[in-house]
């Protein structure tokens, strides 16, 4: 009788090995859905991950200076045909083709209605083909058309709402905060804000 009950505790111990063994081996696979890849990087299970498995080729694209000199790229989005740089030290955002050519620059540098005394970050809303790029020493968002690069109008961020970075998904616009800067030792810290495209007020917040 005893030997019945080892053999049935050993069998259950075997298939909850292979279903940890099985589990395991799954998140190291990357889940192709159209065109994106999701990696499960935060797993336990994970032993080695490569850049390389999540493209095919990598080519190199020589952006061309003669009418902007970039000097940082501090961040670039993709959309349609073209690449969207941001250059903090240069103070602007560039719009270049995929084969490096110069499009247009978003704005300028000044104190105008349609200038940025600070271009700190920027972010698509491709579903209104809006450029939007956050002057933090204003604290403002300026909208451009993406396909002209002339200015729209200006977002006047509620005050009470500290932000360093922007991003747009879906129509909405939300900004992270990287770091409590608040006095307020008891005051709420919030990492997310969902700010609406018109009124600069605060939607939605997450801690």
């Amino acid at each position: 009788m005893m030997g019945v009950k080892c053999a049935a505790v050993n069998k259950i111990l075997f298939c909850i090995l292979l279903f940890v063994l099985f589990s395991c081996k799954n998140e190291n696979h990357k889940v192709d859905r159209g065109e994106i890849f999701i990696a499960n990087l935060d797993s336990t299970c994970t032993s080695e991950f490569k850049y390389s498995d999540l493209y095919k080729k990598v080519t190199a694209i020589i952006l061309d200076n003669k009418e902007v000199m970039l000097t940082e790229i501090s961040k670039m989005l993709v959309y349609k045909d073209k690449l969207y740089l941001l250059d903090r030290r240069a103070q602007g955002v560039y719009a270049f083709c995929k084969d490096g050519s110069f499009v247009c620059k978003f704005g300028n540098l000044g104190a105008g209605p349609d200038e940025y005394v600070s271009c700190n970050d920027f972010g698509i809303n491709a579903d209104a083909g809006e450029i939007y790029i956050y002057d933090m020493a204003k604290h403002r968002i300026h909208k451009y058309d993406i396909f002209s690069a002339s200015y729209k109008e200006s977002i006047i961020i509620d005050k009470s709402i500290d932000i360093d970075y922007i991003m747009c998904n879906s129509g909405c616009l939300y900004a992270a905060q990287a770091s409590n800067r608040n006095e307020e030792k008891e005051s709420i810290y919030y990492l997310l804000y969902q700010i609406d495209v018109k009124s600069g007020e605060e939607n939605s917040s997450m801690v």
